[in-house]
């Protein structure tokens, strides 16, 4: 298989990847001096401005801290009001709330998921078994047909993946911030179940993937 490159890649956050630029495009410039009126006159905040403070960290410099960061890897799908599937490679993704049980994942706004999440209103989280890198890869790509050669069986939250995944979670959107040049939604869990208790998750770490191994 060759090694995947950076254009690739369709990022989500932490999206899994080797020889690719981690995550995020950058920080965005939000520059501009911060204002309050009180009383009909403006007062100017002399403090460093949003736009200086973002330029002393680099796009590079905070890719290369994040990617220090281990994580799970997920693949999040979604089908779209027309009953096609979508799916993305997402590693920036954990657990809100356990009363009510609810997850939260980050998606890139360039991403072709995004649409169909946002048009359902559900999604599905399968979390990828260790050794299933392909996978990872498979949807991180920006491929035409990312489910071709993979068994799912459909449901109206998205495709669950049939083989590759230790657990999924079927959920619906309860609610979707904006942030930045991602978009962060909160899902309140269905339905979800462990596959295998046996198999070990996917790791992600500096840029090139992981099996867990206990400590003593």
């Amino acid at each position: 298989m060759r090694q995947p490159e950076a254009k690739d890649f369709e990022s989500s956050g932490q999206a899994p990847r080797r020889g690719a630029d981690r995550a995020d495009k950058g920080m965005e410039d939000r520059g501009g001096f911060q204002r309050s009126d009180t009383g009909g006159n403006r007062n100017i905040d002399h403090s460093p401005s949003s736009k200086e403070q973002h330029l002393s960290l680099t796009a590079d410099q905070y890719k290369g801290i994040m990617a220090r960061y281990p994580s799970g890897v997920t693949v999040v799908t979604a089908t779209d009001t027309n009953g096609k599937d979508f799916g993305l490679t997402v590693s920036a993704f954990t657990a809100a709330s356990l009363e009510p049980p609810l997850v939260l994942v980050c998606v890139d706004t360039s991403s072709n998921t995004l649409p169909a999440i946002r048009e359902s209103q559900a999604f599905t989280v399968n979390i990828l078994e260790a050794g299933k890198q392909d996978i990872a890869i498979q949807f991180a790509s920006k491929d035409s047909d990312k489910f071709l050669a993979v068994n799912v069986e459909n449901t109206s939250t998205g495709p669950v993946l049939v083989s590759g995944v230790v657990a999924y979670l079927r959920c619906r959107v309860e609610s979707q911030i904006e942030a930045g040049d991602h978009s962060i939604f909160v899902g309140l869990v269905e339905d979800a179940r462990v596959i295998d208790e046996s198999r070990q998750g996917l790791l992600f770490c500096d840029r090139a993937f992981w099996r867990m191994v206990a400590v003593d």
